[in-house]
Order: C-alpha cells, then sequence, then structure tokens
C-alpha cells in the first residue's frame, strides 16, 4: 500500500509542485493551504508524514508541529522553512521534526528526505 503524504503550505504554486513531484514518486498525496485545514484532515485520515511549510496564516508550522505532535506523537514531519537555516530550525524545534528543509526546495532533495524519515519511522516498529 502507498504511503501517504500530507503537503502544508499557503503558496498555491510550490504547494501544487510538491504534490504532484510527490505523487509521481508513487505517494498519496492529500494538502491543505494552512495549519488549521491540516488539523481537520489529520483528524479524517490516518498520515504516515506530514511536510509543511513554517510561515503561514492562521497555524504557523511551529504551532503545527506542536498540535500534531500532541495529538499523533509518532507521525513525522518535515519543517520547510526560507526563514532558518537547516541547523537553526533544529535548535529551535528541539527534535520536534523529523527534519527541517531550506527553501528554495529542491524536490529531488525533499524526495530523498521523505524516504529517509519513512524507511528511519518503520525500523523503529
Amino acid at each position: 500500500m502507498a504511503q501517504k503524504i500530507l503537503v502544508v503550505e499557503d503558496e498555491f504554486l510550490s504547494r501544487d509542485s510538491i504534490v504532484k513531484f510527490l505523487s509521481m514518486a508513487g505517494y498519496i498525496v492529500r494538502e491543505a493551504s494552512n495549519g488549521a485545514e491540516a488539523l481537520e484532515k489529520l483528524t479524517a485520515e490516518r498520515f504516515d508524514i506530514v511536510v509543511t511549510d513554517f510561515v503561514m496564516p492562521h497555524i504557523d508550522g511551529l504551532r503545527l508541529i506542536e498540535l500534531v505532535h500532541s495529538k499523533w506523537p509518532e507521525l513525522p514531519v518535515i519543517l520547510v522553512t526560507g526563514y532558518l537555516s537547516a541547523n537553526t530550525g533544529h535548535i529551535i524545534l528541539e527534535g520536534r521534526a523529523a527534519e527541517v528543509i531550506t527553501k528554495p526546495i529542491k524536490l529531488d532533495g525533499l524526495l530523498e528526505t521523505v524516504k529517509r524519515v519513512m524507511s528511519s519511522q518503520s525500523t523503529q516498529h
């Protein structure tokens, strides 16, 4: 069965390109344009991983990660940001995000990160 990814990004073109790329790689991909919409989808469906933007209206990426980990502690989250370096992001998040990827996103790099995070999750179970 294909693994399911939730992509949370408020910029339509970025979200659309990520969704299409990951779908072509064989994943089932759902999308949300903000953190509130993401929480609705997370409540309705089971996901294997969440890829979220950092700066979004309503609920930003950091708050979304907090909410995800309070309800679904095993669900890995990849934070995508143009505002923090990957190293700074890890320090701020204190390990709450599985990975931090900086913008502009390299889709091949994102795919490799998704594969790595998912494989590390499956070896933990």
